[in-house]
């Protein structure tokens, strides 16, 4: 049985836009995170693609077959990215939040 205690969490900071030309390097970043919970911070992104939405499922999908919890919480302000993830469906695998302290009570 695992413990609340015993969760792991990390908090991933993205910036700048997240598209085409940067999808390795957010997948690089992305590739390296190994926890049960995982806050994906969006606030300084100024741009974001299919191929970065891509690269969030794929994490949680990692992270699972894994054998962690795979819970990733997605914080963004930008009502333009919240749209996005909800027109694509992609709200039944992440938890939007507005801001960091909201993610981190959730």
């Amino acid at each position: 049985m695992l413990s609340l205690a015993a969760l792991t969490h990390t908090v991933v900071k993205l910036s700048g836009e997240l598209d085409f030309a940067t999808r390795a390097s957010t997948q690089a970043i992305l590739s390296m995170v190994d926890a049960d919970v995982v806050i994906v911070d969006l606030t300084e992104v100024t741009f974001l693609d299919g191929g970065a939405l891509g690269s969030l499922v794929a994490l949680k999908k990692r992270l699972r077959e894994c054998g962690r919890l795979g819970i990733v919480k997605i914080v963004t302000p930008n009502v333009h990215f919240q749209h996005l993830f909800r027109v694509t469906g992609l709200t039944r695998l992440f938890d939007l939040h507005d801001s960091m302290p909201d993610a981190k009570a959730a």
